[in-house]
């Protein structure tokens, strides 16, 4: 039976409420076709940062070993792939075979990701709250300016952000550690994260607690844990270890090292008008109109929340 709220004294439609993943998947669609039409009337004409060239250099790159025709070219390919994650490019190896190899099918792989990452915010949110709950956090992350500066943008980012989502809901899913499937799954989204970018590897101890208190400490859980573990090994751990050398310079220096200095010795004052510059001109005609509505939702809900009686 639904737990949402009937039509008169809830906070939303009981049609709205009832599969809010369904629903902010629908609305991601539609909000991921908006971003790839920007994409292709503003950015196939260049004017891509650096990391975003390399990073496409990269697509462009696996898509050319993947036409090769040889046989382990694309996975040779994909582990000669230096420092940087590889795992956001080769996702856009498969638009570029369907669609045409171009900027605007690379970027398809950013939309997909931005869809994902709402939906697996809205299933979080569906399993420890409300539905209506759930489809608010949804459309709020569709709407986010960051979320979608970042889908408008070639950025491994992205990535990180839908596979930390997925390991969380998989590991809310696996009904304390009990659940083989889900711990699989866990182990999966953890690899991939790990493979989207080479930063996050400061995720995994935050990982490790939250999984710890999450999980029942048992046999089978411990046994689920192990198998979870060698997942992540084996599909992030070939690539982590033959670029090695490149990764480790990287991260202990421009990561977590002295290099992170050059970035935030800007102060505040300067680095918070450039940024909001981005967000206003990039992200206004496409955000006004969803966050206004959400808006009127909110208060809407609000209202009808108070008029069932509750405090």
């Amino acid at each position: 039976m639904s737990s949402s709220p009937d039509r008169r004294g809830g906070v939303l439609p009981r049609r709205i409420t009832d599969r809010p993943v369904v629903t902010v998947a629908a609305m991601g669609l539609v909000a991921a076709t908006a971003q790839l039409w920007w994409v292709h009337s503003h950015r196939h004409v260049g004017g891509f940062g650096v990391d975003e060239s390399g990073y496409l250099a990269t697509a462009f790159r696996l898509h050319h070993a993947w036409n090769g025709g040889h046989p382990g070219a694309l996975a040779w390919a994909v582990l000669d792939t230096p420092r940087s994650g590889p795992l956001v490019p080769l996702m856009s190896v498969p638009f570029m075979a369907v669609f045409g190899r171009s900027t605007t099918t690379a970027f398809m792989a950013q939309a997909l990701l931005y869809v994902v990452t709402a939906v697996a915010v809205t299933a979080i949110v569906a399993r420890l709250s409300t539905k209506a709950a759930a489809l608010i956090a949804g459309a709020v992350c569709l709407g986010m300016p960051t979320v979608i500066v970042t889908a408008r943008s070639y950025q491994l980012a992205s990535g990180v952000t839908a596979f930390l989502c997925l390991a969380v809901f998989a590991l809310l899913c696996s009904e304390r550690g009990e659940r083989r499937g889900p711990m699989v799954w866990f182990g999966l989204s953890v690899g991939a994260m790990l493979m989207s970018r080479t930063m996050p590897l400061a995720f995994l101890p935050g990982l490790a607690l939250g999984a710890a208190t999450q999980v029942r400490w048992n046999r089978r859980v411990m046994g689920n844990l192990v198998l979870s573990v060698g997942v992540t090994l084996v599909v992030a751990g070939p690539w982590w270890i033959y670029q090695w050398g490149g990764i480790s310079s990287y991260l202990f220096s421009f990561g977590y090292g002295h290099g992170t200095t050059q970035i935030e010795s800007l102060p505040w004052a300067l680095r918070a008008p450039v940024r909001l510059g981005i967000v206003m001109i990039d992200v206004r005609p496409l955000l006004v109109v969803p966050m206004l509505l959400l808006g009127v939702v909110a208060g809407v809900s609000l209202r009808r929340w108070r008029r069932a009686g509750h405090p």
